[in-house]
């Protein structure tokens, strides 16, 4: 198993902590799990795009996080992906040197092992370009490279047989590893892990100030980016259907600032439904009261405990994607006690009246059926339990056992 005291993380990814870089679920990916390794007593770093104006480098949690490139986000203020072209650039020229000079010839010197962990595809001309250079130094040896895929984008740029020659693969789901077959490579299935905080219980109080605010027989709640493959616009359709069978519903919304939110509002309007836009702030979720509109969009920054508390109270959580690569959403609602709605990709954990309801379909009036079905035969409790049982499964610390396995497998490997 890979040592304590004798092996060094360093986990390279575009998002990260700060605010600057929490643009997806890959955020929650890699501060979970450069957490786990440095609770678990790794010397643990975290490299990524950060906040131009945070401290170029600082102790988080126990984790070492240094941000890359900080004068290039300078110029692009938005968030990590800001400038990405010219940031993928940079990185592929700048970081091996930096990983050369404080982690490689130290190993080398020390006899320790450093284990480098890149993510998604902005990363791979940065690991190649570090795999040559380590081998120009003699030091190839002093590291175990891994590249993992979060989702398929980008993959049309990467050049798969020298990634797969450089460096060990690896990814977050069996429907990944599908989608990763056709091109020539055969990852390992890791799947992603929550942290502890994802299993906070919010407030009995709060739950029922939101419930009361809210005032309607059927709450529905859906985050992630406006994009059509998380369906968005089924879900909408699914509020309307389940209007026109009478019910009082009411869907928070929490998307992203893409062009396609404007295309689902206009859809809203076109099936009859009013739409608002509110801000989060210190008076939620009674700020919320006296709102009469059937989707209430939230668009500022709304904080880890309050996503909680909305998959905890909502009648169901809306995660129901056509493509996931892992589905790291609905595992989060099954962890904060709510019902998921999820879809059949990525979704490796989803056990359909099991655990979750599980949408086979793109029929809205799907969702509806199975929610009123579950409602009949009492099973929402049921589901909510089991899902948070599944989701203790995946605590990083859960999966440890796992991750170290693989990491001792590769370092006993090429690459």
């Amino acid at each position: 198993m890979s040592k304590l005291g004798s092996t060094r993380y360093v986990l390279l990814a575009f998002e990260g902590p700060d605010l600057y870089s929490r643009v997806g679920g890959l955020a929650t990916r890699v501060n979970g799990l450069a957490k786990a390794l440095a609770e678990r007593g790794y010397d643990t770093s975290l490299d990524f795009i950060g906040d131009p104006s945070a401290p170029p480098e600082e102790t988080w949690q126990g984790v070492k996080l240094h941000r890359l490139l900080q004068p290039i986000s300078e110029r692009h203020p938005h968030h990590a992906y800001d400038g990405e072209e010219e940031k993928v650039r940079a990185l592929e020229v700048t970081w091996p040197e930096h990983i050369l000079q404080e982690f490689l010839i130290p190993a080398k010197r020390d006899g320790t092992h450093v284990v480098i962990l890149a993510e998604d595809w902005q990363t791979v001309p940065a690991i190649i370009a570090l795999s040559d250079l380590a081998w120009s130094h003699g030091l190839r040896d002093c590291m175990t490279l891994l590249w993992n895929a979060n989702n398929p984008f980008g993959f049309e740029r990467i050049d798969w047989a020298r990634l797969s020659f450089v460096a060990n693969l690896t990814t977050v789901s069996r429907w990944m590893k599908h989608v990763m077959w056709p091109l020539g490579v055969n990852p390992v299935v890791i799947p992603n892990g929550l942290a502890d905080e994802a299993f906070r219980a919010p407030s009995p109080r709060r739950s029922v100030a939101l419930k009361k605010a809210m005032a309607c027989d059927l709450l529905l709640v859906k985050v992630g980016r406006y994009d059509a493959d998380k369906r968005w616009e089924m879900a909408i359709r699914a509020l309307a259907a389940a209007k026109a069978q009478g019910l009082n519903a009411r869907l928070i919304a929490r998307g992203g600032h893409e062009a396609y939110g404007q295309s689902l509002r206009h859809l809203a309007s076109d099936l009859g439904l009013s739409w608002v836009q509110v801000n989060y702030d210190a008076n939620w979720p009674e700020s919320l009261e006296g709102l009469d509109q059937a989707i209430v969009e939230v668009e500022n920054f709304l904080p880890a405990e309050e996503v909680q508390l909305l998959y905890q109270t909502a009648d169901a959580v809306l995660a129901n994607s056509g493509r996931e690569p892992f589905g790291l959403v609905g595992l989060e609602v099954m962890a904060a006690g709510g019902l998921a709605v999820i879809g059949t990709t990525g979704e490796d954990y989803g056990r359909a009246y099991g655990n979750a309801i599980v949408a086979e379909t793109d029929d809205p009036k799907e969702i509806i059926h199975h929610l009123s079905a579950v409602a009949h035969t009492g099973y929402q409790e049921r589901i909510r339990r089991e899902g948070q049982r599944t989701a203790e499964n995946y605590r990083w610390s859960a999966l440890m056992a796992l991750f170290e396995s693989y990491m001792d497998y590769f370092e006993r490997g090429p690459r």
